[in-house]
């Protein structure tokens, strides 16, 4: 079991030059489901500034993908095998992307100036690094694997004779 309540899930970081052993009992041990708390945070404190025809539009879709990010680390965090984990957590690195197009667009639409967004940037960079992180040495870890292809084929409606 990767995580859930019942277990702790043992990590060694590195603090300076120091080895740490670490047994962490919940997602929210996780420093990387910290930073994307804060995240979140923050997201819903600058969306508060945005005009009011972009309650339901731009507004909401920034809040639910910077929502997501912390909830699909949870989520993963409490399923039961390394593979439900992992993909989990790449739900979140795509939900920090979605965030960042978004913060972005509101930019280039003038609801907000680029020093109210720099630090979010700044964040966001950073928790998509510690994700990546994570995401990398879970996989190192496993037997799951990740298939890319190079030249993927096309999906159609219409089946191939």
């Amino acid at each position: 079991m990767i995580g859930g309540q019942d277990s702790g899930v043992r990590v060694q970081m590195k603090k300076g030059d120091t080895m740490i052993k670490q047994t962490l009992q919940s997602f929210k041990d996780l420093t990387v489901w910290k930073k994307s708390y804060e995240l979140s945070l923050k997201t819903y404190k600058l969306s508060s500034y945005f005009p009011n025809h972009e309650t339901y539009g731009l507004s909401s879709q920034m809040r639910r993908a910077s929502v997501s990010v912390l909830s699909n680390i949870s989520e993963g965090y409490a399923r039961k095998g390394r593979g439900e984990y992992i993909q989990f957590l790449h739900i979140a690195y795509g939900s920090l992307a979605e965030l960042e197009t978004q913060l972005l667009l509101s930019h280039d639409l003038r609801y907000i100036s680029r020093a109210d967004i720099e630090p979010i940037l700044s964040l966001r960079d950073e928790t998509a690094a510690m994700l990546f992180t994570l995401i990398q040495k879970l996989i190192s870890k496993s037997s799951y694997s990740v298939r890319r292809t190079l030249n993927p084929v096309p999906c159609t409606l219409n089946p191939v004779p």
